[in-house]
């Protein structure tokens, strides 16, 4: 009989590779994390009404411990590696993230991770998956909203 790791393990694997990922970009020029630790503390509504971030594809899931995950995809279509090709701007379970976030490993894109507590913005990770570039800047600030 084959064992399922455990939902939360996974969970910390997911924080430590998007941690990792972070911390390896912001060493980059064209990531600042400057431009990422701005969102810390920020409101889940500055998230939801920003105007780049309104302009991507959304996954949403929650994880064992209620931490909800935001992830905004950037350079992929994310139907790609959705089960099923279902409609990805809606909550899909922890599992499916799981088998999701494998599969976008593999794809090339810039992942905008957020991670939301008590409906405040706890961390924002900046994830390039499959070889992508990605950078931070000015249209990707917490401070943009509702405008171009």
């Amino acid at each position: 009989m084959q064992t399922r790791p455990s939902p939360v393990l996974s969970f910390r694997w997911l924080q430590g590779f998007a941690i990792a990922a972070t911390l390896g970009l912001a060493s980059c020029s064209s990531v600042q994390e400057k431009h990422l630790s701005r969102w810390q503390g920020q409101p889940l509504a500055a998230l939801e009404q920003h105007p780049t971030f309104g302009s991507l594809p959304v996954i949403r899931t929650v994880t064992p411990d209620g931490t909800l995950i935001w992830r905004y995809v950037q350079g992929f279509d994310p139907l790609k590696c959705a089960e099923g090709n279902r409609v990805v701007s809606s909550d899909i379970n922890f599992k499916s993230y799981e088998r999701f976030s494998i599969c976008m490993g593999q794809k090339p894109a810039c992942n905008h991770v957020f991670y939301v507590n008590n409906k405040l913005i706890k961390n924002y990770a900046l994830v390039a998956t499959g070889g992508a570039r990605c950078t931070s800047g000015a249209k990707w600030s917490p401070d943009k909203r509702g405008g171009t």
